[in-house]
């Protein structure tokens, strides 16, 4: 039986993303909506109708290849708000000591 012999170097180039493929025009989606924590006031905030603001969404997530994707950020988002706030108010960011 002859020895099947594979190009490993072709699929690693495959698996690497490639930046011509990537819309950069989502990347402002991606920002609007992790800046409002919310895809209709994202959608408000960029000019855009609700669905449109859903679809780029759903094509970041294809892009990058991970559903959790938002969910993760988001939950970044808060707990950093919620650090900052407690750094703020237990007076840790301005102490001296």
């Amino acid at each position: 039986m002859p020895e099947v012999q594979t190009d490993h170097s072709e699929t690693a180039e495959l698996s690497k993303p490639q930046l011509r493929m990537v819309d950069l025009n989502l990347l402002t989606v991606f920002d609007a909506v992790m800046q409002e924590q919310n895809i209709t006031r994202a959608a408000h905030v960029l000019g855009m109708s609700q669905p449109a603001v859903s679809n780029a969404v759903a094509r970041l997530k294809v892009m990058f290849n991970d559903e959790l994707l938002f969910v993760m950020a988001v939950v970044f988002n808060r707990l950093l708000a919620h650090f900052n706030f407690w750094l703020s108010s237990s007076g840790i960011a301005t102490s001296t000591k």
